[in-house]
């Protein structure tokens, strides 16, 4: 079965100068493979849970498309020339 890459997930860390200087602040942000960021990303204390807060964004977006029918998630112009024609009709 060929698979290809959707994205890739960079992980960065940023320090908060909070008690013994330590302590860092990750932020996990989903990567097109043009180098463009995406939608998906997650920032947190702990790294566990700013890759929850992307896996859980990623799970929002798919259920939000599956709410949605299908004519209105393509961007494709036969609804609208469609809804011309009617329009013209109506006249």
């Amino acid at each position: 079965m060929p698979r290809s890459v959707l994205f890739t997930i960079e992980v960065s860390a940023r320090p908060t100068n909070s008690g013994d200087g330590n302590n860092e602040y990750y932020t996990v942000q989903a990567i097109a493979r043009n180098g463009e960021p995406l939608r998906y990303r997650g920032e947190s204390a702990t790294l566990s849970e700013a890759l929850q807060q992307l896996v859980n964004t990623v799970k929002k977006q798919e259920n939000n498309k599956q709410e949605v029918p299908v004519h209105y998630r393509t961007n494709h112009p036969l609804p609208l020339f469609a809804r011309f024609c009617r329009a013209i009709r109506i006249r």
